[in-house]
């Protein structure tokens, strides 16, 4: 049975900084999104009346476009409904009128590529769906193109393995994840390439040994941990 993937998007400078969420999940709650209300568009500047009557024949037809509007009145977003799901093409845009994210839904579940950009214009994510379950790493980017982050997954959707990466390029951490929890080994790097910090997890919580490493690959410290609890030792 196909299961659902979380996939956490981000704008912060730190690699592993997830707060920022686009596809919340495989069938998003609209809600969750853009604060509309399902099966109308929601604008600012009184709008309403001129939106909603140019797309009465849509809704009638039993696909529902929603709208949102800058207060200067420029198109924030637009999506599509049919029969109560995401059907066809989400977009949603800078207040300049530039793209700011794109994508496909079929029934609920987004399909094919999904994009988000900087407002410069580079890609700032891209994920690639089949059925609502990622089928490729699901990449987020520096302004400067470098990645910042990839997310690989199962084939149930889940994630198995997270990578950060600095501004340079070079790696900043190398984390395993088993039911959408960290597990095992983790690694964490300094900038020239020497480890910084391996942890051990366990369900999600640290367990077993966590070392510390200066940029010369020089042990500074050492600690245990059982069930997430540091142990004096």
């Amino acid at each position: 049975m196909e299961k659902s993937a979380k996939n956490p998007l981000f704008k912060t400078t730190n690699p592993m900084d997830s707060r920022r969420h686009f596809f919340r999940t495989v069938i998003p709650n609209p809600k969750s999104i853009f604060p509309l209300v399902g099966e109308q568009a929601v604008l600012c500047g009184g709008l309403t009346g001129l939106i909603v009557a140019g797309f009465e024949t849509l809704v009638e037809a039993g696909y529902a476009p929603e709208l949102a509007y800058f207060e200067n009145g420029q198109l924030q977003s637009r999506r599509t409904y049919k029969n109560g799901q995401l059907d066809g093409e989400y977009l949603g845009y800078y207040e300049n009128g530039s793209p700011e994210r794109k994508g496909i839904y079929k029934k609920g579940l987004p399909e094919g590529e999904m994009i988000e950009y900087f407002p410069d214009q580079s890609i700032r994510m891209k994920a690639l769906y089949r059925k609502g379950i990622p089928i490729a790493p699901t990449v987020y980017f520096y302004e400067n193109g470098q990645p910042r982050l990839q997310l690989t997954f199962n084939e149930y959707g889940e994630k198995v393995l997270e990578e950060g990466f600095y501004l340079s390029g070079k790696a900043f951490s190398r984390i395993n994840f088993e039911n959408e929890r960290e597990e095992g080994v983790a690694n964490y790097y300094h900038e020239n390439g020497q480890l910084k910090e391996i942890r051990t997890y366990l369900k999600g919580r640290l367990n077993g040994k966590r070392e510390l490493f200066d940029e010369n690959g020089k042990l500074l410290e050492t600690e245990f941990y059982e069930n997430g609890n540091k142990i004096n030792n």
